[in-house]
């Protein structure tokens, strides 16, 4: 949700990509009277989107955010990768010392380490 708002804000200036694993956008528009389909259409950067089991549905894959997106000059740029066999919040609080999801995991950060690479540049081969 904070990279979304930031996105909109300061856009490429300050900020070249994006990624949300197991957004929460939409439930905290709603807390604000918002709607996130208006907030995904002010993003000025790629985002990297990895929705999940539980995720609100404006979120999933096919939902009204990624039709938002798809519309959009960013849209041929943004990425969705869906975990729907993982619980909300398995990226930030998953229990990585079960396999199966350690392994979606490291999945996930393999995926934003390619869309950064991609957007970023000089993010190629960080870490090795």
């Amino acid at each position: 949700w904070v990279v979304f708002h930031e996105s909109a804000r300061v856009g490429k200036k300050r900020l070249a990509a994006g990624a949300s694993f197991h957004p929460s956008g939409a439930k905290l528009e709603q807390l604000f009277e918002r709607k996130i389909e208006d907030l995904t259409a002010k993003l000025k950067c790629p985002m990297l989107m990895g929705p999940c089991k539980g995720d609100h549905e404006t979120c999933l894959v096919g939902g009204s955010v990624q039709q938002v997106l798809q519309k959009m000059d960013i849209g041929k740029t943004c990425e969705y990768h869906a975990f729907m066999d993982r619980a909300h919040g398995f990226v930030t609080q998953g229990d990585v010392s079960k396999k199966e999801i350690a392994d979606s995991y490291e999945s996930a950060l393999e995926k934003t380490e390619k869309f950064f690479a991609k957007n970023f540049g000089w993010m190629s081969g960080l870490g090795k």
